[in-house]
């Protein structure tokens, strides 16, 4: 059987001159912005703005369905050219009694009310639709951090599938096991240099702008994962510099890398989508 390989090829970027002549060319001698035109022309914006979610597109959609409900003497036509803020606003009413009727969550209305933000900024830009808005404060809310952990059978299921799988498994393995055993966070692990890691000690020194610099103890397993990494690339953390964790052409390895690196590592194993690596 062809094993599938877990790939870190970079998605094809868009340039921001590309991006507008595409959205100049579909748009031109159009009188009406649909509600299909808002969502392409929306995704192909955010190519080159800032990744959104498929949560935010997903918000976008339901802000468009409510309007096409509620206002439809203002969009029966489906045009969307007479979008305001008094839209907006009977849209937080809206999501306000949900919220007070408990079906739906604080951070989920912020969610929602956030994609607005960014279509709006989308709206300006794009066909001069003269619309500003901000989230109210009494919506601000994140979402609760879950601290729920990853059962043994599940974590060997999971290094089991990066061994199988993955381009590099010695790395992802030695990524794999320090998130579960720290519990630190992905922006944590890039800041990681090799000189960081102390072998004797089974010490890592890591920084984060929001959590500052700290010195942890790893456990043994995964002290010798990060030797046999870096075994494999050659280098020592004695007399080497530079970033611990690589990608395949020697770069430092990014943020959006691992999170792609898990994601696919998690599906491969047939687990949910989201994986909560917090500890063994």
């Amino acid at each position: 059987m062809f094993l599938q390989r877990v790939s870190e090829d970079k998605p094809s970027r868009i340039s921001k001159s590309s991006c507008r002549n595409t959205v100049i060319k579909i748009d031109e001698g159009k009188t009406e912005i649909d509600h299909l035109s808002i969502l392409v022309h929306f995704k192909t914006y955010q190519k080159v703005n800032g990744p959104a979610s498929n949560d935010t597109y997903k918000a976008i959609r339901s802000f468009i369905k409510y309007l096409i409900k509620e206002f439809k003497s203002d969009f029966d036509s489906s045009d969307f050219r007479n979008i305001n803020i008094n839209h907006i606003k009977a849209y937080e009413d809206f999501l306000s009694q949900r919220l007070c009727l408990e079906e739906i969550t604080k951070p989920s209305v912020y969610r929602y009310l956030l994609a607005i933000v960014h279509l709006c900024r989308f709206l300006r830009d794009h066909w001069s639709i003269n619309i500003s808005y901000s989230v109210p404060t009494c919506f601000r809310a994140n979402a609760p951090r879950s601290n729920e952990y990853l059962e043994k059978d599940k974590i060997k299921l999971l290094i089991d599938s990066i061994l199988n799988y993955s381009i590099l498994p010695e790395r992802n393995v030695a990524i794999v096991l320090l998130l579960l055993d720290s519990g630190c966070r992905a922006i944590e692990i890039t800041n990681i240099k090799i000189e960081d890691f102390d072998r004797f000690s089974s010490t890592l020194r890591i920084f984060s702008k929001k959590s500052g610099e700290r010195k942890i103890q790893v456990h043994r397993v995964v002290s010798e994962a990060i030797q046999e990494y870096i075994l494999i690339t050659k280098r020592n953390s004695e007399t080497s510099s530079g970033n611990l964790f690589l990608k395949v052409d020697g770069s430092p390895l990014t943020c959006r890398a691992i999170d792609g690196t898990i994601y696919n590592i998690t599906q491969l194993s047939h687990h949910k989508n989201r994986c909560n690596l917090l500890g063994l």
